[in-house]
C-alpha cells in the first residue's frame, strides 16, 4: 500500500504531459520495461482474485474492497478527467489508480503496488496507443497474454534516481566516431517518435525490450 491519497494520485495524473514526444523517445526503453512490469503485476493481481479475464487494464479496487466509493466531488473530477484520456484503457488505468489509493482493506494479497509502474510510465512521456502491438511513442511492445505475463521477470527497481534520464534528446552519432554505438534500433531524426516503430521492422524493438534483464535498469534510458 502507498501513503498517497486519491487526491494525490489525481493531482499526479493531471501533471502528466500526455504527448511529450521527445521525453517518450528518450525514455523508450524504461517505458517499455515499465509497461512490461505493469502487465506482470496486473496478471498477479488478476490471478489473486481469480479474474484473469479482466487482465491487463482493470480496476483492482472493485475486487479488493467491493462497494468502495470516492467522495462525491473527487468522483466527479475523476470522471471528467478520465473522459479526456486516450485511449480508453489508459483512462481505465487512471480511474483505477485513483480508486486504489482509497483502498484500506487489511486483507490484501502480499503483492506489489499494481499501478505504480504505469503511473511512472505516464510521467515519462505520456500514454500509448494499442494497434497490433502497444505503441509507447518511441518503441512498441507485444500485448502478450495473461499466462506469459505471470512468468515475466520482475522489474528490480522503480526508484526515480535509477529511472531518471538526462535531458531528453534524440541521439546523434558522428560517422567518423570510433565509439561503438550502444545496442538499440536505428532511428531517423526525420521521423516523429509516434511513427518510430515503422522503421524498426516487426517485433524488433519489442524483442530488444523484452530481452533486457531487469538488472540493467541503470541503462534503460539513453544519455
Amino acid at each position: 500500500m502507498s501513503d498517497a491519497t486519491p487526491r494525490d494520485v489525481l493531482t499526479r495524473l493531471r501533471a502528466v504531459e500526455w504527448y511529450e514526444w521527445d521525453k517518450s523517445y528518450a525514455c523508450r526503453r524504461s517505458r517499455g520495461m515499465l509497461m512490461r512490469e505493469h502487465m506482470r503485476r496486473a496478471a498477479l493481481w488478476a490471478a489473486a482474485y481469480g479474474v484473469p479475464e479482466q487482465w491487463p487494464f482493470f480496476d483492482i479496487a472493485q475486487f479488493a474492497e467491493p462497494g468502495l466509493l470516492l467522495d462525491d466531488d473527487l468522483a466527479t473530477e475523476l470522471d471528467e478527467f478520465v473522459a479526456r484520456v486516450i485511449p480508453s484503457s489508459a483512462g481505465v488505468l487512471c480511474y483505477a489508480a485513483v480508486r486504489w489509493a482509497a483502498v484500506r482493506s487489511e486483507e490484501l494479497p502480499d503483492l506489489p503496488h499494481p499501478y505504480e509502474p504505469i503511473l511512472i510510465m505516464f510521467e515519462r512521456g505520456g500514454g500509448y496507443n494499442i494497434e497490433e502491438m502497444i505503441d509507447l511513442y518511441g518503441v512498441s511492445v507485444p500485448y502478450g497474454d495473461f499466462a506469459r505475463s505471470l512468468k515475466l521477470e520482475p522489474f528490480e527497481s522503480l526508484d526515480r534516481f535509477v529511472l531518471e534520464p538526462s535531458t531528453p534528446q534524440r541521439p546523434t552519432v558522428s560517422r567518423t566516431s570510433r565509439t561503438r554505438r550502444a545496442p538499440g534500433p536505428r532511428y531517423s531524426s526525420a521521423a516523429e517518435p509516434g511513427r518510430f516503430k515503422r522503421s524498426l521492422g516487426r517485433g524488433r524493438a519489442a524483442d530488444q525490450v523484452r530481452s533486457l534483464p531487469a538488472s540493467q535498469v541503470m541503462a534503460l534510458c539513453p544519455s
